[in-house]
């Protein structure tokens, strides 16, 4: 995933071996990419690949479940983007994971909103170095087996969800 800021971009990478990055890239010259940094964040630390929003100088990285570790939500402190800070972890079992895509995310407000395999986790950020959970909004009864995070948009003062899982997929929809 990427989250364009300015003439930065934030990427969810991977090495293609197990370890996920937030790496760091001037983009000021398109044809010419220059990497700043990139902060390994292993799989057994962290578990695997989600998606990446940036704002107001810190980045929210959504995180699946890994073989051998919980998914959930990650916090980078980005105001100096070359030296990237990590400022808070929040774990939770059946974080989900999409074999195409990781746990989705979506900030509204002081809230950050993680699609994880048990619903949606709502997140409050006012703090982002010290966020705290608000409560799970499960997802519908039809999906609730075996679902795997999905995508999240918002629109007013709603959230549209992508759902799936073996044996359903489709759109959910919450009033937040």
């Amino acid at each position: 995933d990427v989250a364009v800021v300015g003439t930065i971009a934030y990427v969810y990478g991977s090495d293609g071996g197990g370890t996920w990055s937030l790496d760091v890239v001037d983009i000021t010259d398109p044809a010419g990419p220059v990497a700043l940094t990139s902060v390994p964040m292993p799989q057994d630390q962290y578990g695997s690949d989600g998606e990446i929003r940036v704002r107001d100088g810190y980045a929210f990285m959504s995180r699946g479940d890994g073989a051998q570790h919980d998914g959930g939500l990650t916090i980078f402190d980005v105001s100096n983007p070359a030296a990237p800070l990590e400022v808070a972890s929040l774990s939770w079992e059946h974080a989900g994971d999409l074999p195409w895509k990781g746990s989705g995310l979506g900030l509204s407000g002081n809230r950050a909103y993680v699609v994880s395999g048990d619903g949606i986790h709502v997140i409050d950020i006012t703090d982002p170095t010290t966020p705290v959970p608000v409560t799970i909004m499960p997802f519908p009864a039809a999906a609730a087996t075996g679902a795997a995070g999905g995508h999240i948009e918002f629109a007013g003062d709603l959230a549209y969800v992508t759902v799936a899982n073996y044996g359903y997929g489709g759109l959910a929809v919450y009033r937040i």
